[in-house]
């Protein structure tokens, strides 16, 4: 990829947007911030279904 980033055109393009994306996927995956948050959600929506096919169950509306 480090070769292909010297070419010029197309090949040198394609390189810079793939360490790009490269760069921001591993911004993301090491944001502990953003994993705490998905894991809130997750538990919220579990909680969220849980209460909700208890309310089923029970006839609570």
């Amino acid at each position: 990829m480090v070769l292909m980033k010297e070419e010029n055109g197309f090949p040198r393009w394609q390189t810079r947007a793939w360490f790009l994306n490269v760069k921001k996927r591993k911004r993301l995956l090491a944001s502990a911030e953003n994993k705490l948050a998905a894991a809130v959600n997750i538990i919220a929506q579990y909680r969220g279904e849980k209460s909700h096919d208890i309310q089923r169950d029970s006839g609570i509306s």
